[in-house]
């Protein structure tokens, strides 16, 4: 399995005109119906409206610091529409100065496919193949000590349990318990900052 990500210009898409950062959290693709639907994150209100392959905007609003928008695109001749039609899985998708960045994960054989069916619709200005290698999952140790941590308000300010005291409750010295946490922050934190 690889990893492939592509930045693209796609030009008379409404993205070829935003040049803030946005983030999309989540798609959902209704092909017969020609469309498919995003929740996209920006730090600041986009100046969307219908018309360049935007069908509706659902929602618009601000929470905290995030402005959030929940909108339907067209979903042919877009990005994700052809993605999606490749079979690929979406990772995650970010749009940046005009450019639209996808990574997802496909399988070599379909490597050609996926470059010929972007390269189709889009500018693609730099695609990128590496290997698959997800991030190892939680061990059950390493599960039991976060909840612990969070349960006995480790992570509170100020802090109403010790390391100690946690390791006590588990029956782990308080070693253990500092390897297990290092263990699960660190694979949490990979696996969080791909993200973004």
């Amino acid at each position: 399995m690889l990893r492939i990500k592509i930045v693209a210009l796609h030009e008379g898409c409404w993205t070829s005109d935003l040049h803030m950062q946005g983030t999309t959290l989540a798609m959902s693709f209704f092909p017969k119906k020609n469309y498919f639907r995003s929740i996209v994150t920006y730090s600041e209100r986009p100046e969307l409206q219908q018309g360049k392959g935007i069908v509706r905007i659902l929602s618009s609003r601000r929470i905290g610091a995030t402005h959030i928008v929940d909108f339907l695109n067209k979903y042919d001749g877009s990005m994700a529409g052809t993605l999606n039609d490749l079979g690929v899985l979406i990772l995650k998708n970010k749009l940046y100065g005009g450019l639209e960045e996808w990574e997802v994960l496909a399988y070599k054989w379909a490597l050609r496919e996926v470059k010929s069916g972007i390269s189709s619709i889009a500018k693609v200005k730099k695609i990128s193949v590496n290997d698959f290698k997800p991030q190892p999952p939680l061990t059950q140790a390493e599960i039991a000590v976060l909840k612990t941590l969070v349960h006995f308000g480790y992570f509170d300010h100020p802090k109403r349990v010790t390391l100690e005291s946690v390791g006590r409750h588990l029956g782990m010295s308080k070693s253990t318990v500092v390897y297990h946490l290092r263990n699960a922050l660190k694979k949490i934190s990979i696996t969080y900052l791909e993200l973004f």
